[in-house]
């Protein structure tokens, strides 16, 4: 995802990333989604979390940029703890 740097801070990479598993799990009816974030984007990884995103591990020096290396860490999300994260919204919304 890519957000625009006078829109950042403001919750809309968590927004899409909820709305684009939302689609993944509802529609599409996945069992696993996963995405591969630079170790050193915190406020992803941060945004990414708080959707539920769990850590898996860390793809060490996979990418050289100039010279540095940088190492991607990959997360992923269950069909089930995208049920569990959302079951009580969905209850809310049937009272």
């Amino acid at each position: 995802m890519f957000i625009a740097p006078e829109a950042r801070g403001r919750g809309f990479a968590r927004r899409m990333l909820v709305e684009a598993l939302r689609f993944g799990f509802e529609q599409l009816h996945l069992h696993r989604i996963t995405l591969g974030v630079y170790d050193f984007n915190t406020a992803a990884i941060s945004a990414y979390t708080r959707a539920g995103m769990q850590r898996e591990g860390l793809f060490r020096d996979v990418l050289k940029y100039n010279d540095e290396y940088w190492s991607l860490l990959e997360m992923s999300m269950l069909q089930p703890e995208w049920q569990a994260l959302h079951q009580n919204k969905v209850e809310c919304l049937a009272l």
